[in-house]
């Protein structure tokens, strides 16, 4: 394999991926109770529960926004000592959980994934 080595590689690597992420993350909502940000909160609350069935769901949620070129390249130089391949949040996304056991099975099915990787988790 070839290593990225240019923010604007990088960032072409993440559009393309971009929409295989959004599935991927829809996958692994559905099978551990994962709920995403509503772009409009309703009565039912500011979070909205993914579910298959229902493919015009994904134009109310809230997705993530790909890392601007600037916060990618501060990101390398800052933490990575300008290494850009070591850069590997460009393009990312956000399940909510209601208990630890939900998260824990998230956890497992993106574990279990040949696609993924879990590289960090935070908060």
């Amino acid at each position: 394999t070839v290593r990225v080595q240019s923010i604007d590689q990088l960032h072409q690597q993440a559009m393309l991926l971009q929409p295989m992420l959004r599935t991927r993350v829809q996958w692994w909502a559905s099978r551990s109770h994962g709920w995403f940000k509503a772009k409009h909160p309703s009565f039912d609350g500011p979070f909205v529960k993914w579910d298959d069935e229902e493919e015009a769901l994904g134009h109310k949620v809230t997705w993530a926004a790909t890392k601007t070129f600037r916060r990618s390249m501060a990101k390398a130089e800052r933490v990575y000592q300008y290494e850009v391949a070591r850069v590997c949040d460009v393009t990312r996304e956000t399940i909510w959980f209601g208990s630890l056991m939900h998260l824990y099975t998230c956890l497992m099915n993106i574990s279990w994934d040949r696609w993924a990787e879990i590289v960090q988790v935070k908060n």
